[in-house]
């Protein structure tokens, strides 16, 4: 669990500034509680090819599936890029995202009829590949399945900038 505070600003909004960058996330899902009405998260619509403006419900729960639960259900529901923009810096943004995962050991395998996109991987070992594409670690071995395999299971950037 995380609790994120953005900060009310007092300067200009520049264009196309963002205060959390497009990402999907790690895991099986991500509840994320809203506690204000402040404006700011944002949805790739895959669909449209464009960012939308998620609803603003004071005091609710977003609920996004996270990219092994994607993996989990053979890619039946998919994880949903999102992000964090500068829409409106005159009152403090508060989100507290609680991240759901599931135990090292536990193999993310298709449950669904249908032939397999993925071959399984445990829990951990698909973390530690993901997280390691977030960052350089020159300490990082990587498996070579997961590698090989794992990649197939990352977003198209053309699907979304990375660098939003």
């Amino acid at each position: 669990m995380r609790i994120l505070h953005y900060p009310s600003h007092e300067g200009d909004i520049k264009e196309d500034q963002v205060r959390g960058g497009a990402h999907t996330d790690y895991g099986s899902i991500t509840l994320l509680w809203r506690f204000d009405d402040v404006p700011g998260l944002q949805i790739y619509d895959k669909e449209s090819d464009e960012w939308i403006d998620a609803p603003i419900i004071k005091n609710s729960v977003v609920l996004n599936v996270a990219d092994m639960f994607a993996r989990w259900s053979n890619d039946t529901l998919k994880s949903t890029p999102h992000r964090v923009v500068n829409s409106d810096l005159s009152k403090s943004r508060y989100s507290m995202p609680y991240f759901v995962d599931p135990g090292r050991d536990v193999m993310i395998k298709n449950l669904t009829s249908e032939p397999d996109k993925y071959p399984p991987i445990s829990a951990y070992e698909y973390l530690k590949w993901r997280l390691a594409q977030s960052y350089v670690d020159d300490n990082y071995e990587e498996n070579k399945e997961v590698g090989k395999d794992g990649a197939q299971h990352l977003p198209e950037e053309s699907e979304y900038s990375l660098l939003s």
